[in-house]
This record gives structure tokens, C-alpha cells and sequence, in this order.
């Protein structure tokens, strides 16, 4: 993970935050709420680029995007909240 997702300008968050955050994820993505899963992930992740690289029945397809876990992080400067 790169530090790219930083809040502009603010500290990088302890590793004590982004687990507690990958936790919060995780739980979400893991629980029976599939809507409690889509709307965690849709927070988080940017759309994925897929890449096919081998075609055929050993096909191999390189998948990049990212993470961004500010928004599950408390004091990460975006409240949610009404301004």
C-alpha cells in the first residue's frame, strides 16, 4: 500500500489506524449484508483496470487499482458530515 491516499496535506495514518480501518472493511465485505458490503467497497475502491496479458484456457489477465481507507478512518479530515 502507498502513502498516494494520504489526506492532502495531513499525516500518514499509524498502522494501529489502517488496521482498525482494513478490519472495518473486511467485516463489512465478510458480513450476510450485501448492501452494507457494496456501499463499504464503493467507498474505498476506485474502479479496477482489467489488462488481458495470455488469451486462451491459461489466460492471464493483470488487474490494477487502489485503496483509499481515509474514509473509515475517524479524524481523517472527511467527516461525513453536514457542512
Amino acid at each position: 500500500m502507498t502513502a498516494q491516499g494520504a489526506v492532502a496535506g495531513g499525516p500518514l495514518p499509524t498502522e494501529k489506524e489502517i488496521a482498525t480501518a482494513t478490519k472495518i472493511l473486511l467485516a463489512a465485505i465478510s458480513d450476510a449484508a450485501p448492501e452494507r458490503a457494496r456501499e463499504a467497497l464503493a467507498k474505498t475502491m476506485a474502479p479496477l483496470l482489467l489488462v488481458p496479458k495470455i488469451e486462451g484456457p491459461d489466460h492471464l489477465v493483470e488487474v490494477t487499482g487502489s485503496l483509499d481507507l481515509a474514509p473509515l478512518l475517524h479524524g481523517s479530515g472527511r467527516s461525513g458530515g453536514r457542512i
